[in-house]
């Protein structure tokens, strides 16, 4: 005989192994409200920092990209992956020149790569499954000719032998006409030499070959920085308009802007916030020096009353190179 002795569970036993379980089941709801919680403050602190990137930094990124590039859609494409990639690197940078000098410098390498693939899209490779284009097969229609009887056969010869003259008498017919019906269309009268107006407050970027038909294009002396000239290894004239002239100097990861239009405007374009901002007098203008560090600046802007000019940087330069570039600037003028 088998005896089987079973213990009772007394009811507190009970009660401390539910308590357990609960116990267990809300530090797990607790763990994924704090691992919930702190994804979303991670994707609101990335959210942030790139609103913060994209409003110091856009407007630079996004000139230097349209400068390689000259097409606004591709540039724009650009300045969203330069953001995204700094976001995923997160790299570790020591003050804001050299973060903003990380982004340039990336910015520049898409671009460079974009070119590349744009270039290589141009072209279509030819495959070996390329088949010639497939036609009906209208063997039929002559079949059925010699089929018809003789007497039937004779004028449709000669109708094959007329239609080519009727062709040729209804072009040439058309042709005399077309410039009676363009005579008819009423059109508004043009005086000579005026062009079609352009889209009132629209100006679409223009890239001419130099100095002297960016001259052409302004109707103003433009002339390039002979300093700048020597050094790059590539340049780009663009008008906008017709009051706005720009000339940009590229070499390695530098890229220059100088810009000259009619009236007293800043027309730089650039309207980052710089910690470093100074008016100083060179010569007989009046300088405005914008900058991250004191000492180093990112832009300088002046009007002599009848033009305004504006020398832009991608990586800062020193105040003595800025006022070796204005006095090349100044006589030119």
């Amino acid at each position: 005989m088998v005896i089987c002795l079973e213990r009772a569970i007394s009811w507190q036993e009970r009660l401390h192994a539910a308590a357990a379980d609960c116990w267990r089941i809300c530090r797990q709801h607790l763990l994924q409200m704090a691992v919930k919680q702190e994804k979303q403050d991670e994707r609101a602190a990335v959210n942030q920092k790139a609103e913060k990137l994209l409003k110091d930094y856009g407007n630079s990124i996004l000139r230097m990209a349209y400068a390689y590039l000259h097409n606004m859609s591709d540039a724009e494409d650009i300045l969203q992956e330069t953001l995204i990639q700094y976001l995923q690197t997160a790299p570790v940078l020591e003050n804001p020149a050299h973060e903003k000098a990380w982004l340039l410098k990336v910015a520049a390498n898409l671009s460079k790569n974009r070119i590349d693939y744009n270039r290589i899209r141009q072209t279509d490779e030819l495959e070996e499954t390329l088949v010639a284009e497939k036609r009906e097969d209208l063997r039929f229609v002559w079949e059925a000719v010699r089929a018809l009887p003789k007497n039937n056969i004779v004028p449709m010869r000669l109708a094959r032998r007329i239609l080519p003259f009727a062709a040729c008498v209804v072009i040439v017919v058309a042709g005399l006409a077309v410039p009676q019906i363009r005579q008819k269309i009423p059109q508004k009268p043009q005086k000579p030499g005026e062009e079609k107006p352009a889209v009132e407050g629209v100006y679409v970027p223009q890239e001419v070959a130099s100095a002297e038909k960016l001259t052409d294009a302004v109707g103003f002396p433009v002339r390039d920085i002979a300093s700048l000239k020597e050094k790059a290894t590539d340049r780009s004239y663009v008008t906008y308009g017709d009051g706005l002239a720009e000339i940009t100097y590229r070499w390695d990861s530098q890229s220059i802007c100088f810009r000259q239009s009619q009236g007293q405007e800043d027309n730089s374009g650039d309207y980052t916030h710089y910690a470093e901002e100074k008016l100083i007098v060179v010569g007989k203008y009046s300088v405005t020096f914008k900058g991250q560090e004191k000492g180093s600046y990112m832009i300088a802007t002046w009007s002599d009353g009848t033009y305004s000019f504006s020398v832009s940087a991608t990586q800062a330069l020193k105040k003595a190179e800025f006022l070796g570039l204005i006095e090349e600037i100044e006589k030119n003028i």
